[in-house]
């Protein structure tokens, strides 16, 4: 395996990700047309220069691709924590890498809140009037963010009712229309719009859908269910005091009309006479003079239901939405696993090389010949912690992190442990069984983790398939769907490319998939004391 094949793989899986996902809406639809045109850029490239595709085209997608998306990362997170004056700075270099989806204008937006939030609100809306016209969603954003700084939500609601014919026919502007339906009492309304995003499979951005479920708990007073969700992972740069904030507003509705309506309104007066967010002070005095509504009279049969059906969501969410993605949670047999990888690799490179065949007989790696005839069955361990190359051990522990931080943190350290043994192990001891057969007297060497981390992409299927059965968990089923993508992949991937094992990724992932769904816990939720 070499850089060029590595790069080849990482540009298809990423493009192919961006453009299944960001294309269903307009206002990520930029991000679909970069990772297509790059795509095909690769293909033709591979057509032509397949020794040099890899690389050209991972150029392209380090340049285009991660880094506008680790730069969105960064612009989001500094917004999220209200540093606006930083996202600014960020935006204004992003918007050279990536001029589409009004990115172009980002900065102009950032200008606007950090002017709103040190309160100088009519130079706030002086930067919004100039935004161009030509950039519809931008303008429109522009339009809802000057309503927003003056937390006039009575009088955005009747700008988008005028703009829109429902709720839900401009996904770009949804949080906005859902927190001006939630300010001026308009709740059925709003759960009837996050019934939609929900369950339609319509487009809309993560962020904007968690703030809408904020919004639905919170003005129908679900304290409890409103701080799980404001605990969710995806919102850890939420800032404490916008939490202070929205979760007296639950207690607000909560205890309408008792000693905790009084407690809650006192916490609010705190935080405005502590915070320094000029928009947030106006958003507090709104709160505070204005009347909510009451969801126990207000509420349809319909509306709660779905308000029952979100907090399920949520929690769904939380515990399955890891799976595929970075972890904050603490991962420790990971790490160790990592680490006993990394002190293996650092044993290759002192003992002649780690693409020195003979060191790497020496240090265990998977003989058929010699587990067969001489009895040397510790092989079938040590050749896991081996790896050929920088790029292989790389690539290895990238996808040992990825996929074994939600196996771990679903299955407990023990469970996980015997499912990561279980599946190297066993796929070890499948490729020298199928060696016996197709070549008895062929000497070869296999090392590398990769039978256990297919292990884990194993054991996360299983794992997927279980919450959507028992739990009828979405989020499940759609990294369910993921997962088979990876798998079709990496069939695909091994047939390709020579010099890897088909039989060892195969029976790992099998072989994971089995120990996942045996070891799973029996009742409902996936998680371990720990």
């Amino acid at each position: 395996m070499d850089l060029n094949a590595v790069l080849l793989w990482m540009v298809c899986l990423s493009c192919v990700t961006f453009v299944l996902r960001f294309s269903k809406s307009s206002a990520t639809r930029g991000w679909a047309i970069v990772a297509a045109i790059i795509l095909a850029i690769t293909f033709v490239l591979w057509t032509e220069f397949p020794a040099q595709a890899g690389l050209w085209g991972g150029g392209l997608w380090i340049l285009f691709m991660l880094v506008p998306t680790v730069s969105m990362a960064v612009v989001n997170n500094l917004a999220a924590r209200q540093k606006y004056r930083s996202a600014r700075l960020v935006a204004t270099g992003l918007k050279f890498l990536h001029p589409l989806d009004g990115l172009w204008q980002y900065p102009l937006l950032f200008r606007a809140l950090e002017l709103g939030q040190n309160g100088e609100l009519d130079q706030a809306i002086a930067v919004l009037a100039k935004y161009p016209r030509h950039d519809r969603n931008g303008y429109q954003n522009a339009q809802a963010l000057t309503f927003r700084i003056k937390a006039e939500w009575d009088q955005l609601l009747v700008w988008l009712q005028a703009e829109y014919n429902s709720a839900t026919s401009k996904s770009s502007l949804a949080a906005y229309y859902a927190r001006a339906l939630a300010e001026t009492g308009k709740l059925n309304t709003l759960l009837e719009m996050l019934d939609y995003y929900e369950h339609q499979n319509a487009a809309i951005r993560i962020r904007d859908l968690l703030l809408i479920r904020i919004f639905a708990l919170a003005f129908c007073g679900e304290t409890e269910q409103l701080a799980r969700l404001l605990s969710d992972r995806r919102l850890k740069h939420f800032l404490p005091e916008a939490q202070q904030f929205w979760l007296a507003t639950a207690a607000m509705v909560a205890g309408a009309g008792t000693e905790q309506e009084i407690k809650a309104k006192q916490q609010l007066e705190q935080l405005a006479a502590d915070t320094k967010d000029a928009m947030l002070k106006r958003a507090i005095d709104w709160r505070l003079t204005q009347p909510l509504a009451n969801p126990d009279q207000v509420l349809t049969p319909v509306s709660q239901k779905v308000l029952q059906d979100t907090a399920l969501e949520s929690a769904h969410e939380a515990k399955y939405s890891g799976a595929l993605a970075f972890t904050s949670e603490r991962i420790y047999v990971s790490y160790v696993l990592i680490g006993l990888n990394l002190a293996m690799f650092a044993l290759e490179i002192a003992f002649g090389g780690s693409t020195d065949l003979g060191t790497l007989y020496q240090l265990g790696a998977l003989d058929p010949i010699a587990v067969r005839h001489q009895g040397e069955w510790w092989r079938l361990v040590n050749a896991m912690f081996l790896h050929y190359g920088y790029i292989h051990l790389f690539m290895n522990m990238i996808g040992l992190y990825f996929l074994g931080g939600f196996v771990e943190t679903s299955l407990g350290w023990w469970r996980y442990l015997l499912v990561y043994l279980f599946s190297g192990i066993g796929s070890m001891l499948t490729v020298t069984i199928v060696a016996f057969f197709v070549s008895p007297e062929l000497p070869q060497i296999t090392v590398g983790a990769s039978g256990a981390i297919m292990g884990m992409v194993g054991a996360t299927g299983a794992l997927l398939w279980l919450a959507w059965q028992r739990e009828r968990a979405k989020v499940a089923a759609r990294r369910l769907r993921t997962v088979l993508f990876i798998i079709g992949l990496q069939v695909f991937f091994d047939f390709a490319v020579p010099n890897v094992s088909f039989v060892g990724h195969t029976s790992g992932l099998i072989l994971g998939a089995i120990a996942g769904w045996l070891v799973a816990p029996r009742h409902s939720s996936t998680s371990e004391q720990r």
